[in-house]
């Protein structure tokens, strides 16, 4: 999705691990839109913009990051709920307790997150599970198992520069010289104020409101968001934000 700050963020919430003997074992969770920028901090310590609780328990790896969400708002609140599953609303009808004989924090919070992404609202987004360090992909991929299928699962690391694909075509199409872009569905021209969604297909110009896309992709669902679709043009899998 690209809204009027032209590429959009990276919105990531994360997951580390203390790589210190003292600390073994020791997670912590995170929002991030600068993945690298932000395990530096961590390293460093809170007098260079890590967190009070990371700080001085290092060093610490990212393990995972989850991805894919709209907005920060909606990456902040998984964040929130990942760090508090028992206070959390949309997961009280879920067993997030603590196997204490059973489970360490790396395993629990695995857990957790695999029932996140498998209820609302979160499993109606386009998310991806993103394995930073591969010596972990055997058991997150075990904890992940049953995800909806409409996500992916990645491995290696994040850049928010290479978020978006088919960026450097939209930025060569939108400046023009006529500067004439209409939606390819309602053929209105794009206004800064609403979000824009364009074709991953590197060979196709598709660009469109995003709520003219998700209109299309619903057509014969009862969801109010969808999960993906075609593109209309090329025909090319679509993930929906």
């Amino acid at each position: 999705i690209l809204n009027d700050e032209g590429l959009n963020k990276l919105f990531g919430v994360y997951l580390l691990m203390s790589k210190n003997v003292k600390y073994k074992g020791r997670v912590y969770i995170g929002f991030t839109v600068n993945p690298q920028r932000r395990i530096t901090q961590h390293n460093r310590g809170k007098d260079y913009g890590g967190a009070k609780k990371t700080s001085g328990k290092g060093p610490w790896e990212m393990i995972l990051m989850v991805h894919g969400f709209p907005n920060e708002i909606a990456a902040l609140r998984f964040e929130w709920a990942w760090q508090n599953p028992k206070k959390s609303r949309m997961l009280k009808y879920n067993n997030v307790e603590k196997l204490r004989f059973k489970e360490n924090e790396l395993t629990y919070r695995l857990r957790v997150m695999n029932k996140m992404l498998n209820t609302g609202p979160w499993y109606r987004l386009p998310l991806i599970v993103n394995i930073i360090a591969t010596e972990y992909s055997s058991k997150i991929m075990v904890a992940n198992a049953a995800i909806p299928l409409h996500m992916k699962i990645k491995h290696g690391p994040v850049t928010a520069q290479s978020y978006v694909p088919n960026f450097q075509n939209f930025q060569s199409n939108l400046y023009t010289d006529q500067n004439e872009i209409k939606c390819y569905f309602c053929f209105k021209y794009f206004e800064n104020s609403i979000p824009i969604i364009i074709c991953s297909n590197n060979d196709c110009n598709m660009m469109a409101h995003i709520y003219c896309l998700a209109k299309c992709m619903l057509k014969n669902s009862e969801h109010i968001l969808p999960t993906d679709g075609e593109c209309p043009s090329c025909l090319h899998k679509l993930h929906y934000g």
